[in-house]
């Protein structure tokens, strides 16, 4: 899923594989327990290794170790990037992205269509504390925050910038 993702969106998605090590026998029926887990859910690839498999695939693992669950489509992403990824496709495809909003309430809006999920969602206008306390005073914002989102935008400009260059090369 992640690796699918990761090429559509290009946010570092680094498939390293995990190990969930067993150093029991009430660990070792633990690791079945996350197999079946994993299957119900979609986690493809999941095998059991014995203390044998285990010392051949990763020579330094702990001696005391019995059994482990390897998952080697498992990896990881930088959250930051991640997020970013998720907002930039959300607002291509058309979500209307709102800065400073607070959520207050979300409810469910009932509908004839079991299918679809409605919701109405409930905002209050939110401001950082500095800054508002800045316009009271009638006092410019700080610098140092000038500088922050300037830098912020313009890092997003360039991720924009580099993705649309990307995707021209492909075309």
């Amino acid at each position: 899923m992640f690796s699918q993702l990761d090429k559509e969106l290009r946010f570092g998605y680094q498939k390293n594989g995990s190990l969930v090590l067993a150093f029991d026998d009430k660990q070792k029926g633990i690791l079945q327990d996350l197999v079946k887990r994993g299957e119900t859910n979609g986690v493809q690839n999941l095998q059991i290794l014995d203390q044998k498999q285990l010392r051949e695939l990763e020579p330094a693992v702990n001696p005391d170790a019995i059994a482990a669950l390897l998952s080697p489509d498992a990896g990881n992403v930088i959250p930051y990037e991640y997020a970013i990824a998720l907002a930039e496709n959300a607002v291509d495809n058309g979500v209307e992205l709102r800065i400073r909003r607070e959520v207050t309430s979300v409810t469910k809006i009932e509908s004839g269509d079991t299918n679809a999920s409605n919701f109405e969602i409930t905002l209050r206008h939110w401001e950082p504390k500095h800054y508002i306390d800045s316009q009271k005073t009638n006092q410019p914002t700080p610098l140092l925050h000038i500088l922050v989102v300037t830098a912020v935008f313009s890092l997003l400009l360039i991720a924009v910038t580099f993705a649309s260059n990307e995707e021209d090369k492909n075309l």
